[in-house]
């Protein structure tokens, strides 16, 4: 399997094939029944277990387990006293723990397994454009990129890429005048809320005059990606906002993990062929 999406639409079809064998005839005969069976069985079942199986960790410890039976069996033939075994055995403790990432939802997927994974990332965007945020990726994009670069801002060359950057970023997301593109970060309601404002002070005093020659100020590097980062980490709570309320029950998410709606017009006309 070349992805974890082709990897589950062969275990729902291995499913569906098997089921008028394994269920009632009223069962398989429904179809409500067949696709709920088909996506339990195989996102939280069957991948589940062979994500579970595959883990170098998990094999380490069933060739462990395989050869410890095996020289207890030989040493019990030579009448060798073994010590007695645990009473617990710890490759099914830790398969039966249901907490931690070994059971991670196969239903849902991470904002991380997103951010990382091309296809993915396109199929968010398009959902934040139609909700309105697709700024707030940009800005998180062009921070992460920023970010990368604040360690090597004692070259006056770096400034002014960090600069323009910044620059673009508050004349076309942190502008109220841009109605377009502009995205609302600040909360009118909190007086102490001045990241976006210190922001505007690092961009057009701080950096911008950490780039004048004449002038010829250095530059508070800690300062710079403290505060940075703290811009990063607020963008990031707002993506995840809109991941969670608008990406998990968009269409592009079902269609990626579950395949076709039931009540779509393409799964309708893929029952009939």
């Amino acid at each position: 399997m070349h992805s974890r999406q082709s990897e589950l639409k062969y275990l729902k079809r291995l499913i569906l094939d098997l089921m008028p064998l394994i269920t009632p005839k009223f069962i398989y005969e429904c179809k409500g029944s067949r696709h709920f069976l088909s996506e339990v069985v195989a996102c939280q079942i069957l991948m589940d277990g062979i994500d579970t199986i595959c883990e170098p960790d998990t094999l380490n410890r069933l060739f462990h387990l395989y050869f410890i039976t095996a020289i207890q069996r030989r040493n019990s033939l030579g009448n060798i006293p073994v010590n007695p075994p645990d009473s617990t055995v710890e490759l099914l403790t830790r398969f039966c723990t249901m907490n931690g990432p070994i059971h991670k939802n196969q239903l849902a997927l991470e904002l991380t397994d997103v951010m990382y994974e091309k296809e993915l990332m396109s199929q968010f965007g398009r959902v934040l454009d139609r909700h309105g945020s697709i700024g707030l990726m940009s800005i998180y994009i062009t921070l992460s990129d920023v970010l990368n670069d604040i360690p090597s801002a004692s070259n006056i060359l770096v400034r002014k890429k960090i600069y323009q950057k910044l620059k673009n970023l508050d004349e076309r997301y942190l502008n109220p005048a841009n109605t377009d593109a502009f995205v609302n970060i600040s909360n009118p309601n909190d007086e102490s809320d001045t990241l976006v404002v210190d922001i505007k002070n690092l961009i057009y005093n701080q950096l911008e005059e950490s780039i004048n020659e004449e002038e010829k100020t250095t530059l508070d590097i800690q300062h710079t990606f403290t505060l940075l980062s703290r811009f990063h980490c607020k963008i990031y709570e707002l993506v995840e906002e809109k991941y969670q309320r608008c990406f998990l029950t968009s269409d592009e998410h079902f269609l990626y993990i579950c395949g076709r709606r039931m009540d779509s017009p393409d799964y309708r006309i893929m029952e009939q062929k």
